[in-house]
């Protein structure tokens, strides 16, 4: 006879021990990010760049389809360039070559592609199988006077961030043997659709960490989804994704008449999901993304065009970055709240970055994921 035998409660206390060791070691290896940010902020390239560290057979996948994206891409920027210049009143260079432009990828119109309408995959084969015929129309378009003079203005339209770094690249993109780059992987723009669940395994110092985490479609139509995922996922961070690039631009799913300013919108949104009861005790990471863009788009346009009471003659992107983050901390109900310690019951944390850059992105996403497993073992009384 055992004294397990003797003392059955020993037994039980063993049991619940162990319990207890299952149940911290599941919260120091499983934590669960929601990632969100409306249209285009780059939360796709996000997603890539932690693929890309943590999970290389994913990424793998990404690559896969790449070719297509990059083809895709090519003809929708080709588009939105002959759009805009119509928009600025100059002249066709040669109307009989854009008119068989159009003609041919009629299908991948804005009229027939676009946030509401986002490209089938038979589009995408279609875009793939005809681009090595007008691989050359789209590169004679883009140099033609009247787009070289709408490229000078693009920071006043939108157009595919990607684009021009594709045209660099037009001809290995033409090429039947044509393989990916890394870099490629990462700018390709896929737009997301539904909900999309990433596992990422990382080796954060002595630790094997698990993060799942779940990504939702950032157009309007797509919000739908948002308050099933949050009530339905078992949060332990938020990472919100901010382009701020994004500050001159209108919500391309609003008509004309009724235009909304992006980073307006953006703005909102995060409010209204960081003040969610269930979210109000939540760790907060803010990605101020697409700074490369920012820093140049503020050369010729003022911030002012967004925030009217920020000194229209300031350039200094430091300075302007410094008052967007302050705009967007202002939106937390939570900032003054405190623990019984006197600690804040949260703190929203702020990283500016360029997610298409991968090594100096590759440092803040190791910074990131560190601080979310050390403030997961906070809050479970497992660290101190």
């Amino acid at each position: 006879m055992c004294l397990r035998d003797l003392f059955p409660c020993l037994g039980r206390e063993n049991d619940i021990d162990r319990g207890i060791k299952d149940q911290e070691e599941r919260m120091r290896r499983t934590i669960s990010i929601l990632l969100l940010g409306t249209a285009e902020c780059g939360k796709s390239t996000v997603l890539k760049q932690m693929e890309r560290k943590y999970n290389r057979a994913a990424f793998e996948e990404q690559r896969k389809i790449c070719a297509k994206v990059a083809k895709l891409n090519l003809i929708m920027a080709t588009w939105q360039l002959l759009d805009a210049r119509d928009a600025f009143g100059y002249s066709s260079d040669d109307p009989a070559l854009e008119n068989r432009f159009r003609d041919k990828t009629e299908f991948l119109s804005p009229s027939r592609c676009n946030v509401h309408t986002p490209p089938r995959s038979e589009d995408e084969d279609k875009a793939a199988e005809l681009y090595p015929r007008i691989a050359q129309e789209i590169k004679t378009i883009w140099q033609n006077a009247s787009i070289v003079a709408t490229l000078d203005r693009k920071s006043e339209f939108y157009m595919l961030d990607s684009a021009q770094y594709f045209m660099s690249r037009i001809d290995d993109v033409k090429s039947p043997n044509y393989n990916p780059t890394d870099e490629d992987v990462l700018k390709a723009r896929k737009q997301t659709s539904g909900i999309v669940d990433v596992k990422i395994d990382a080796k954060l110092a002595r630790d094997k960490v698990i993060f799942q985490i779940t990504d939702v479609g950032g157009q309007r139509y797509e919000r739908k989804y948002w308050s099933r995922v949050m009530s339905g996922v078992e949060t332990t961070s938020i990472l919100y994704i901010f382009s701020l690039s994004d500050y001159n631009l209108d919500v391309l799913e609003m008509l004309p008449e009724r235009k909304r300013n992006r980073m307006i919108e953006n703005t909102q949104v995060f409010n209204s999901v960081i003040n969610k009861d269930e979210f109000r005790n939540k760790n907060v990471i803010v990605f101020l993304n697409k700074t490369d863009i920012f820093i140049e788009k503020l050369k010729h346009v003022p911030l002012t065009v967004c925030y009217s009471d920020y000194p229209e003659n300031n350039r200094d992107p430091s300075a302007a970055m410094d008052f967007i983050e302050g705009q967007i901390r202002s939106q937390d109900r939570s900032a003054t709240a405190v623990n019984e310690d006197g600690s804040p019951v949260r703190e929203i944390v702020f990283h500016r970055t360029h997610a298409t850059d991968p090594e100096a992105f590759q440092v803040i996403v190791e910074t990131v994921l560190a601080n979310i497993q050390a403030e997961n073992l906070k809050s479970a009384g497992l660290l101190y």
